[in-house]
This record gives structure tokens, C-alpha cells and sequence, in this order.
């Protein structure tokens, strides 16, 4: 899937260590002013930047630029994968739309299963379409085992929400059948994704990791944060593990730990992503939390600059006074060896 990266300054490595939420705000409003005022450029380089520090509006904002050509050119690659990002954040329209895409194979290969996961993800959420969609998926069987009284469950709900197909389906449906205690099970959002994360939903942990770090619907907890993107972390997802990386890091939430921040930072930076390759190559310049060793700091700088941020290789030259040309040969190497491993992951 084709990538698409900000520039940033040669000392970024030194600075990215942990984003405040107000400067994610920040990058984000001032995206959405420019948008408004016709200044696309900057508004794409601003919401570019909130959305690579994890802004789940502005991965959004890009999915639906790239989605609608509105302003920019029309990519759906593009926008697939900034819609992903926000999906992963429990952003129920950018799941809603990130369905549509499997399901139609537009910007992603197609895969009715992949497409109905996320759909689902956006009727648990709420969404009124996705619940109907949800509902047409499983009526047909397309990614997932047919089931009819699963599937007018889903038609219910969003017929209750005023969604005039569903509302049709609904009526053809006649009354609902009550359960022997003649009573509904209500949750709000919340208790929703905590029911679904503690079950083992990745998306519902990762949802839960970010509302509680940013306090989105919730009292703001670190503690809570680390709980959640610690769980989503130990199932692999790469931005889990690199949020929770940052909080360990810091000692928000948790007790500080270079070493475990490192060990996180490593597991995300192995999947591609640039802010914990650049945290790690940080641990691995100061020798916090690993033994020092510039050879490989400047490898990790090298696979970020490689990944699309090409003016982190400019921060090589506050590493390259620690190594001789024999051993800048030999970090270049296995940065190079590791692009080639990854060549899907470049721009």
C-alpha cells in the first residue's frame, strides 16, 4: 500500500520521543482552517502531521481527501490506508468506509471478511448504516457464516435509529419476539468496547488505550491507557505497542522502564512504524534502555528517512562523529537489508 509521510526536521529523532494531545489539537485545527480558507497544501501537510502523531481526525480527514479527489488528486490506495489508521482508533465512520473498500476492492484487495469485520466494528460503535450493513452481510453471507435472527437483530437497531431501509425490513419483520425476561441489554459506548476489549477485541483495546490517554468520553487515566494498548500490544498491533512503548518511556500511566520502552519501540519499529524506529535509534544513540551502539542508531534513522521521511537522514549527521566509514558502511547495509525485506512498506 502506498505511503504517505510528512517532512521532518534533521532533530526530530531527538524531539519525537512523545506528542502532546494539544499539539496533535493544534495541527489538526489549524489543518481544518486552512482547509476552509483554500490553502489545500498546508491543510494536507497539517493534517498529514497530526495524523502520523495519531490524530484519529485527521487520518480521516486524509481518507476522505484522498477518497473524493476533492481538492487533491483521487487516490484510493491513499485513502484506504489513512482511513485504516483511523479505524483502528474506533473511528466508526472511517471502519463504515473502510468496509465499503474491502467489500468492493476499491484501494484494497477485496475481502468480504476483512469487510465485514470492520463493519461490524462500526455497528457495534453505533453507526445506524453499518448496523444495517452489518445486517445485509450476514442476511447474505458475504464474509461470514449466514444467520438470519443475527442479521434482524442488526436491522432492528438501526431501524431504531431512524434508518429508513432498515426501517422497511423492520416492519416486513413484524413485532420482536421478547426475551424470557422481557427485557433489552443496554450499554453505552463505553461499557461497549470495555465488554468487547476484555474479550479480546484489538480494536476495542486500542479505542479504549486512546480515549482514556487523550480523556475522549471518559475521565482521562494513563494508567488505564497503558492497560489497554498494553493488551493490544501483546497481540502484535504495531501502534499498540508503540503507544505503549511512549508510555513506558515516559512513565505515564506506568513505571518508566527504558529497557521495556526499548523492547516495545523494537517490535513496532520491526512492522514499519517511523516514530518508534526513531525512539529506538534514540535509546540505541544515549544507550538507554539497551547498550549504547551508534551502528545501529544509524540504521533505524536510515529506515526511517528510507520509509518516507527523508529528512530524518540529515539527523545521521549528529550520529556519524561516533563511527568510522567502516562501521556508517556497515549500518548502511542493514538498513538497506531491512528496506529490501519491507519493499511494501516504502513510499
Amino acid at each position: 500500500m502506498k505511503l504517505f509521510f510528512m517532512a521532518v526536521p534533521a532533530i526530530a529523532f531527538l524531539l519525537i520521543a512523545g506528542t502532546p494531545a494539544a499539539s496533535l489539537a493544534g495541527d489538526y485545527e489549524d489543518g481544518e482552517k486552512a482547509w476552509e480558507a483554500g490553502n489545500d497544501a498546508e491543510a494536507v501537510r497539517l493534517y498529514i502531521r497530526a495524523a502520523e502523531r495519531g490524530s484519529a481526525e485527521a487520518q480521516a480527514s486524509l481518507g476522505a481527501i484522498y477518497y473524493r479527489g476533492r481538492r487533491a488528486k483521487k487516490d484510493f490506495s491513499a485513502s484506504a490506508y489513512w482511513y485504516e489508521k483511523a479505524a483502528a482508533q474506533g473511528n466508526p465512520v472511517s471502519q463504515y468506509i473502510l468496509a465499503s473498500m474491502y467489500f468492493a476492492g476499491k484501494g484494497v484487495a477485496q475481502d468480504y471478511k476483512e469487510a465485514a469485520r470492520w463493519v461490524l466494528a462500526a455497528a457495534k460503535l453505533g453507526l445506524a448504516d453499518a448496523q444495517f450493513e452489518i445486517g445485509r452481510t450476514l442476511r447474505e453471507g458475504r464474509g461470514v457464516p449466514h444467520d438470519m435472527d443475527a442479521a434482524n437483530k442488526w436491522f432492528r437497531l438501526a431501524a431504531a435509529q431512524g434508518h429508513v431501509r432498515a426501517k422497511k425490513i423492520v416492519a416486513a419483520l413484524g413485532p420482536k419476539p421478547k426475551d424470557a425476561a422481557g427485557t433489552r441489554n443496554r450499554y453505552s459506548l463505553i461499557d461497549t468496547l470495555r465488554n468487547n476489549a476484555a474479550s479480546g477485541s484489538l480494536t476495542s483495546q486500542i479505542s479504549l488505550g486512546y480515549r482514556y490517554q487523550d480523556g475522549r468520553g471518559v475521565r482521562k487515566d494513563l494508567s488505564k491507557a497503558a492497560k489497554w494498548f498494553r493488551m493490544a500490544a501483546e497481540q502484535g498491533n504495531a501502534e499498540a505497542q508503540y503507544r505503549y512503548g511512549l508510555l513506558i518511556k515516559t512513565g505515564d500511566g506506568v513505571r518508566q522502564n527504558h529497557g521495556a520502552a526499548a523492547k516495545w519501540f523494537r517490535l513496532a519499529a520491526e512492522q514499519g512504524v517511523v516514530g518508534a524506529q526513531v525512539n529506538l535509534a534514540l535509546n540505541y544513540f544515549t544507550g538507554k534502555g539497551v547498550a549504547k551502539d551508534p551502528v545501529v542508531a544509524y540504521k533505524w534513522i536510515s529506515v526511517a528517512g528510507g520509509l518516507g521521511f527523508e529528512r530524518l537522514q540529515e539527523s545521521r549527521i549528529l550520529i556519524a562523529p561516533d563511527l568510522s566509514g567502516a562501521q556508517i558502511v556497515e549500518a548502511e547495509k542493514l538498513a538497506n537489508a531491512w528496506l529490501a525485506r519491507h519493499k511494501n512498506r516504502k513510499k
